[in-house]
């Protein structure tokens, strides 16, 4: 899995690749050399094109992003369950746990059943816990919520049925800020805990 490191690392150098690219229009004398496809007519329709592509990879850096931080919230998840950690938020982590393993699942290893409750489940788990806390972290907890509208949008294609919904589009710096916050709260939660790749 590429870390939300590389991933913020590729967007960065694309951007200033695109931001500083030499202007093919100003560069008449390298026509030739050149694929016909890449030389802009004007300015103008040179600025449209690097914006668009400035936006795509945002979108897609964004997305990227996104599905790491599941993975790696996931990841923590999974291994609070199996280890059987003592904080408070793996207590919470476990009773989540419990509460979807039913005595009709006792069929199923534990850690494997719990390892398909849905994301959602454990986010909102994160969020209410920090509520109730009083800890101003349930608010970084409903931002990240809100990408992961983003991240269904674009996964399904950019479908239309969801334009309705106002969908965030973050910045990847953005989500790596917020994936700092995590690390602090969640992830490193405890000295039992190794930290994890992101």
């Amino acid at each position: 899995m590429i870390s939300s490191d590389e991933i913020l690392r590729n967007y960065l150098n694309c951007k200033y690749i695109i931001i500083n690219s030499k202007s093919f229009v100003e560069n008449k004398d390298a026509e030739q050399e050149i694929n016909s496809e890449f030389i802009y007519e004007t300015k103008e329709t040179e600025q449209k094109i690097k914006m668009e592509l400035l936006e795509e990879m945002k979108l897609c850096s964004s997305f990227n992003m996104l599905a790491n931080f599941e993975a790696v919230v996931r990841k923590d998840f999974n291994r609070t369950i199996s280890s059987k950690l003592k904080d408070k938020l793996s207590k919470e982590f476990i009773a989540l746990c419990d509460k979807h393993y039913t005595k009709s699942n006792k069929d199923k290893k534990r850690e494997k059943f719990c390892s398909k409750i849905p994301f959602d489940d454990i986010l909102d788990k994160i969020k209410k816990y920090f509520k109730e806390s009083y800890d101003p972290f349930h608010s970084q907890c409903s931002i990240l919520k809100g990408y992961f509208t983003f991240r269904h949008w674009y996964a399904h294609g950019r479908s239309t049925r969801h334009s309705s919904v106002n969908i965030q589009i973050p910045d990847p710096e953005d989500l790596k800020e917020l994936y700092i916050e995590f690390g602090k709260n969640v992830f490193y939660r405890t000295k039992n805990l190794q930290k994890p790749k992101p």
